[in-house]
């Protein structure tokens, strides 16, 4: 059972990762003229500060999220932990593409910035949809499963978010 389900997930990181690749061939074929040739090391650089960025914004807006809730003294725990949950998305979101526009900005290169948070809220919803298919909610099981099926699924899922905001602000990438 559980080689079933690591096996899913990693089929189903698979076909993200194609579809990943398919959406920018002709994002780079499109204007070959135009834009700076892609270059692997700076996407890879995008892509990894697009998602520690992305995880450090989750931890702070989760944490202004907390303070915010503690200063609702009528609110329910609930309610509080909703907060804290939604603002650590949005610092999430924002610090993913931050990161992200920062590394392609390096140089004589520039894209843009609302794209990218554009292309982080679409692989925020992917992340979402993906943990929907394999739990069948939105928060990670405590119990439930391989603990390498859940070490893939949110390592998958923390990546996402970077891989849409790379997407969106390399689609824009120009020379300055």
């Amino acid at each position: 059972m559980i080689r079933s389900a690591a096996r899913t997930v990693a089929s189903r990181a698979g076909i993200a990762v194609i579809l990943a690749s398919v959406a920018v061939t002709p994002l780079v074929a499109q204007g070959a003229n135009k834009k700076p040739p892609v270059e692997p090391a700076r996407v890879t650089g995008e892509l990894l500060a697009g998602a520690y960025g992305g995880m450090g914004g989750y931890l702070i807006g989760s944490y202004a999220g907390t303070m915010l809730g503690r200063a609702l003294p009528t609110a329910s725990e609930g309610t509080k932990k909703d907060i804290a949950f939604v603002t650590g998305v949005l610092g999430a979101g924002v610090a993913t593409a931050a990161s992200v526009s920062a590394v392609g900005h390096i140089g004589d290169q520039t894209g843009s910035y609302q794209k990218a948070l554009v292309g982080a809220a679409g692989g925020m919803a992917a992340a979402v949809l993906l943990n929907q298919v394999i739990y069948g909610h939105a928060r990670l099981p405590s119990e439930r499963g391989s603990s390498r099926v859940r070490w893939l699924e949110a390592s998958l899922e923390a990546l996402l978010p970077s891989i849409g905001a790379t997407i969106a602000f390399n689609s824009t990438r120009a020379f300055k």
